[in-house]
């Protein structure tokens, strides 16, 4: 199936990140199958050296697993205020819009609010984002996003497709069934995390505040506690758990 897997091109710099990193991230990934961490399944370096071109490749599991005409809706959450919203106002209520664009942090709270899971598995998700970012963040790295994305599974059915075979997945938390809506599931993972927090990032987070006039300024790009931290924040409203979180420490 072509929608298991994807092949991406990343940078020099992450390729060595990923090698820096590839004996702590093979054994956490064996010592907890259900993290929602991107599965990378190798890592490949093509070179033409007659042009001076090197190219490096990954090969990762597909969080989505599907193709595009059955996912209702895709987002790409960081947890970051500032630029993060990628649709006008009066497109909400447009459903094209919504299915055709990848979706970020303020789109998501217009258009979601909230994870529609079941309440008894909201905690124990959260749990494991927790221990995931908190590996992410022993590894110094930032940058990784929320991946989710809202499948159709009626109208994949209505194509003649077996949804029972299609989500019998290793990992029971990467796909779980809308409370509320039975014709949809949300698939959900950990990607893009070989970023770590560079000069270079410092310097563009620095810019941004410069330009934008805000010493305050919620960008993307954040050193490594408190890109954690804020993430988690975001995991927490996103999950309706802040209230009882807070409570129970």
């Amino acid at each position: 199936d072509l929608n298991r897997v994807i092949i991406k091109s990343i940078s020099a710099e992450e390729a060595q990140t990923f090698t820096d990193i590839l004996e702590d991230y093979t054994n956490y990934m064996i010592e907890n199958p259900n993290s929602l961490i991107t599965r990378i399944y190798g890592l490949y370096k093509i070179s033409w050296e007659s042009l001076g071109i090197a190219l490096n490749l990954i090969v990762m599991k597909n969080v989505c697993g599907f193709s595009a005409e059955f996912i209702e809706r895709k987002f790409d959450l960081k947890g970051s205020q500032y630029d993060r919203k990628v649709l006008k106002e009066g497109d909400y209520n447009n459903p094209q819009k919504l299915k055709e664009k990848t979706l970020k942090d303020l789109d998501f709270l217009k258009t979601e609010k909230t994870l529609k899971i079941p309440e008894e598995k909201k905690e124990l998700l959260y749990m494991i984002i927790e221990k995931d970012v908190s590996f992410l963040y022993k590894c110094q790295l930032i940058d990784y996003s929320f991946a989710l994305f809202i499948i159709n599974k009626k109208l994949y059915e209505d194509h003649g497709n077996s949804i029972s075979s299609h989500f019998t997945v290793i990992n029971p938390y990467g796909s779980i069934g809308s409370a509320e809506d039975d014709r949809l599931q949300y698939n959900m993972g950990i990607i893009d995390f070989l970023q770590r927090y560079t000069l270079q990032k410092k310097m563009e987070k620095n810019i941004k505040k410069i330009v934008n006039l805000n010493t305050k300024l919620d960008t993307s790009s954040q050193d490594p506690t408190f890109y954690k931290d804020r993430f988690l924040r975001f995991t927490r409203k996103i999950l309706d758990l802040e209230d009882r979180l807070t409570i129970s420490k």
